[in-house]
């Protein structure tokens, strides 16, 4: 919801009503955006002690990350037809997980793009995570990617690493689960690094099949 609509709802509101516009583009931002919450709802002990929290995670995954001796190229798509890169801070946490994402744009908004342009970039690994669904919603929509081609020029498309996660929990919205998401993308990108998934249920492995009968 736009800043703008905020300030027109609170205009009929009883009583002296304060905005806070929240816009984070990376995950440090995200987490000085709780710390601010909780300063404002008067609950900042509780807010101190979650960021330092999620700050130890994020500092965990890319300590672990820092000098793998390979990152694999990585497209995360956030939406399917048509496709759609994700900006803001989903190329930070690949970055984090130890892959590497030259086709979004950190701190921009999600873009659409060609699929020329996707296999061009030629992925070794592919997230499916269109804004706003779980695991079974994108499952029950990779049948639309069958009608894009060159699939087999995709190296993601021949070693079957597509992915499809639960973005609505832990990649689409801006709060303490974006580090859940993290450390789920850092065990896709490097499960030799990161075993034993906690959040088994919210990614599923795409066959090939589901795509290109």
């Amino acid at each position: 919801m736009s800043y703008t609509k905020v300030k027109e709802a609170a205009r009929v509101l009883d009583g002296d009503t304060r905005i806070v516009s929240l816009e984070p583009s990376n995950l440090e931002d995200i987490v000085d955006n709780i710390r601010l919450v909780g300063k404002i709802a008067g609950r900042t002990a509780q807010a101190e002690k979650l960021t330092a929290q999620l700050s130890e995670r994020m500092e965990k995954v890319k300590e672990k990350t820092r000098t793998v001796p390979r990152r694999a190229r990585v497209a995360f798509l956030e939406w399917l037809r048509p496709p759609w890169i994700g900006g803001h801070w989903i190329p930070q946490m690949i970055d984090y997980a130890g892959g590497i994402d030259n086709i979004g744009t950190l701190g921009k908004p999600s873009r659409k793009v060609e699929w020329k342009e996707i296999v061009e970039y030629e992925p070794e690994i592919m997230i499916l995570s269109p804004c706003g669904y779980d695991v079974k919603q994108v499952l029950a929509e990779v049948h639309t990617l069958s009608a894009y081609p060159n699939w087999d020029d995709i190296p993601a498309f021949r070693t079957s690493n597509i992915y499809a996660v639960n973005a609505s929990a832990y990649f689409s919205r801006p709060g303490p689960r974006i580090v859940d998401g993290l450390e789920l993308l850092a065990h896709v990108t490097h499960p030799e690094l990161f075993r034993g998934n906690p959040l088994s249920d919210s990614v599923r492995r795409v066959s090939p099949g589901l795509i290109k009968a």
